[in-house]
């Protein structure tokens, strides 16, 4: 993937394998491991917002929590500021990685303690984190409150207290509260309204422009994605098919060429049907992260069905090929794929 001088963050051929059921086939004790994050390559920039895309199954959240030291890669690298995260002890992670990469939970429940109230979580966070002793928690509790659009009275208030929106908000207070270099964020539109939408991801946005941080987007909709972010990339059961830069220096807005990327925006057309009741029509049913010696799309890709079926697509994966400038796919035949 395209790489980037001075990233906060870089991932290196980061794989992750869950180990299989063990199961009898013909007579033979079998046990089939399933690969999730397959050989991906990336690197953001400070300030930048990079979208990850795919549906559900791509890989897109187990790679995410690869990313704040919550699961470990089975192969590969991710370096903060040139320092492998997975080669620190713990108690360097908690003093230089918890604090500088932060996520938001899909799940805003995830990361709140009914047992606490918002204030008491809050001010947790920012004295487990803190270089030195804080003078005035409640003080820089408040602050983080009123960043997010919310009083100090809800400082004082239980999670269960809280609806769906104000927990995403407060989620983002507790990312914010460390100052951190990153925050990865895992679907944090999942179950708002349109207007909840537009909020959350304008307190985001404008919390970056202010203090720099840069932003992993992790999303099903690529539409969105597409109208915030600086580069996306696209996932398919594991893979990286396409990168794409979404907001080039001249202003244009570039197309996608993967024939899956495209898939997913036909999808919001209604013009193609369902992938297993879901987006996307072009897969046939099959088994989520199998391991395949192929491109991950070689059963149901229009290209390849256009192109006689090639046996090369079944049988080797693709090459990342450099299709433009900030721009490429994983195909056999990149230069076959229609222009936008």
């Amino acid at each position: 993937m395209t790489a980037r001088h001075g990233a906060v963050l870089s991932v290196t051929g980061v794989s992750r394998q869950f180990d299989g059921a063990p199961h009898k086939l013909f007579g033979r004790q079998r046990s089939e491991g399933v690969l999730a994050v397959r050989d991906v390559s990336f690197s953001v920039a400070q300030g930048e917002v990079l979208g990850l895309v795919g549906e559900s199954g791509s890989g897109k959240t187990t790679l995410a929590r690869m990313l704040v030291r919550l699961l470990r890669p089975t192969a590969g690298t991710v370096l903060l500021h040139g320092r492998d995260i997975y080669a620190m002890s713990d108690e360097t992670v908690r003093r230089d990685v918890r604090p500088r990469v932060r996520m938001i939970f899909q799940d805003p429940d995830a990361a709140l303690n009914p047992g606490y109230t918002i204030g008491e979580g809050i001010a947790r966070a920012v004295a487990l984190h803190a270089a030195g002793a804080v003078a005035d928690v409640e003080g820089v509790v408040s602050s983080l409150l009123e960043r997010v659009g919310m009083d100090g009275s809800y400082g004082r208030k239980y999670p269960d207290e809280l609806s769906g929106g104000e927990k995403r908000r407060i989620g983002i207070c507790r990312a914010l509260s460390t100052d951190p270099d990153v925050i990865v964020a895992d679907e944090p539109l999942s179950g708002l309204d349109v207007m909840l939408q537009e909020r959350v991801l304008e307190l985001l946005l404008t919390e970056r422009a202010r203090r720099g941080f840069a932003i992993i987007l992790v999303s099903h909709d690529l539409e969105r994605v597409n109208q915030v972010c600086d580069r996306v990339l696209v996932m398919l059961r594991g893979r990286v098919v396409e990168e794409v830069r979404v907001r080039p220096s001249d202003g244009g807005v570039t197309p996608y060429r993967h024939p899956y990327s495209v898939s997913l925006q036909l999808a919001r057309t209604g013009l193609v049907g369902s992938l297993q009741g879901g987006e996307g029509a072009m897969l046939p049913a099959s088994r989520d992260g199998a391991v395949v010696s192929g491109c991950v799309l070689a059963t149901g890709c229009a290209m390849r069905v256009a192109l006689g079926l090639p046996d090369v697509c079944a049988q080797a994966p693709p090459p990342l090929v450099a299709i433009a400038e900030g721009h490429q796919v994983t195909c056999h035949f990149a230069d076959s794929l229609p222009a936008g």
